[in-house]
C-alpha cells in the first residue's frame, strides 16, 4: 500500500514540474540543456523582433512617401532578423528531438512553417502591387526636345534632362461633349513633371482672347484644386503670350504644387500644366525654371486645312 501511495505521489511530482524541466529531463546535462534552450529562445526572439522592425520600417516609409518619392527598404534588417530567427529555431528543434519532445517540435515545426507561408503570401502580393520585380530607372533625354501639334500651330520646346516626350492624340470626331486633343508628358529626375494638353474647337469662334474665358478656366480650376488654391486664375503675358495661370494643391499629391497655364490658339485651348515638389514653391529658381518652360512655348498662325 504504501509502495503504491508511493508512485502515486512521484507521478503528481513529475507532472508538476515545470515545462522546461521536464522538456530536459531525460537529457544527461540538465543545466546545459536548459541554458542552450533559453540561448536558441532568445536569438528566436531576436530575429523575429529585427524583421519585425525591419518591415515595419518599410511598410512606413512607403506609405508615407508622397507620390514619386523614394521610400526606403530595410533589407538589411529584414534578411539578417530572417537568419537569427532560423538558427534559433533550429536549435529550439534540434534540442528538443535530442531531449525527446517530439509532440513540441511537430508543433514548433508546424507554426515555423505557417509563418514562413505567410511571408511568402505578403511577398507576393507586395510585388504584385509594385507591378512584380525590379522597378525599371526611367531614361532621360540629354538634349533638347520638340512636341510639335501642326494641325495647331503648336511648338513646345522641352529642356534637356526630361523622359522621352509621351505624345497622344486622340483624334474622336467631336461631340458636343468630346474633342480632339493632343497631349505631351514629361518627367525629370527632380520630379518636375510637364503635361501640355490641346483640345481642339474647345472656344467658341466668337472669342477672342484668352481672358474672355476667365470665367470658365476659374471654375475649372477651383474644381481642379480640391487641396485649395494657392494663387487664383489670373491673366499673365509670357514671351508676347497673353494667358491665364493658376497655383493649388490636390488631395491626391499633397506634396507637390499644380500650377495651370492657358492659352488660346484659334478654337483650340491649350492648357500647360507644371507640377513640381511642394518644398520648392516660392524659390527665385523655382520662377525661373517655370519662366524657361513657358518661353518654350510657340504659337504659329494655321493655314486652312492644318498645312
Amino acid at each position: 500500500m504504501d509502495k503504491i501511495e508511493k508512485n502515486e505521489t512521484e507521478s503528481i511530482s513529475a507532472e508538476a514540474q515545470p515545462a522546461t524541466e521536464r522538456a530536459v529531463a531525460g537529457c544527461e546535462d540538465v543545466e546545459q540543456q536548459t541554458a542552450e534552450l533559453a540561448a536558441a529562445k532568445k536569438s528566436m526572439g531576436y530575429g523575429l523582433l529585427w524583421c519585425a522592425g525591419g518591415l515595419a520600417v518599410t511598410l512606413g516609409s512607403y506609405f508615407w512617401a508622397d507620390e514619386g518619392e523614394h521610400y526606403l527598404i530595410a533589407h538589411g534588417a529584414v534578411i539578417w532578423g530572417a537568419i537569427q530567427a532560423g538558427k534559433g529555431l533550429y536549435d529550439c528543434l534540434r534540442i528538443r528531438y535530442r531531449c525527446g519532445e517530439f509532440a513540441a517540435v511537430r508543433r514548433m515545426a508546424a507554426t515555423a512553417a505557417c509563418v514562413v507561408l505567410l511571408a511568402v503570401v505578403l511577398g507576393v502580393f507586395g510585388l504584385r502591387r509594385t507591378g512584380g520585380g525590379a522597378i525599371e530607372e526611367p531614361r532621360y533625354v540629354a538634349a533638347e526636345q520638340l512636341f510639335e501639334c501642326p494641325t495647331l500651330g503648336l511648338r513646345v520646346r522641352i529642356p534637356a534632362g526630361f523622359t522621352p516626350v509621351e505624345d497622344t492624340q486622340n483624334a474622336t470626331p467631336e461631340t458636343d461633349s468630346t474633342y480632339a486633343s493632343h497631349t505631351l508628358y514629361v518627367l525629370d529626375a527632380c520630379e518636375w513633371e510637364i503635361d501640355v494638353e490641346a483640345v481642339e474647337q474647345r472656344i467658341s469662334e466668337e472669342v477672342g482672347t484668352i481672358a474672355e474665358i476667365s470665367e470658365y478656366c476659374l471654375s475649372r480650376d477651383s474644381a481642379f484644386y480640391d487641396g485649395g488654391f494657392i494663387k487664383a486664375t489670373r491673366p499673365l503675358t509670357v514671351g508676347g503670350l497673353d494667358m491665364l495661370c493658376s497655383e493649388g494643391r490636390r488631395r491626391e499629391w499633397p506634396g507637390f504644387v499644380f500650377s495651370n497655364y492657358d492659352l488660346k490658339q484659334g478654337q483650340a485651348l491649350v492648357t500647360v500644366s507644371v507640377i513640381y515638389p511642394a518644398r520648392e514653391y516660392g524659390r527665385a529658381a523655382t520662377r525661373e525654371r517655370i519662366g524657361e518652360l513657358l518661353a518654350g512655348i510657340e504659337l504659329s498662325p494655321v493655314r486652312e486645312g492644318g498645312e
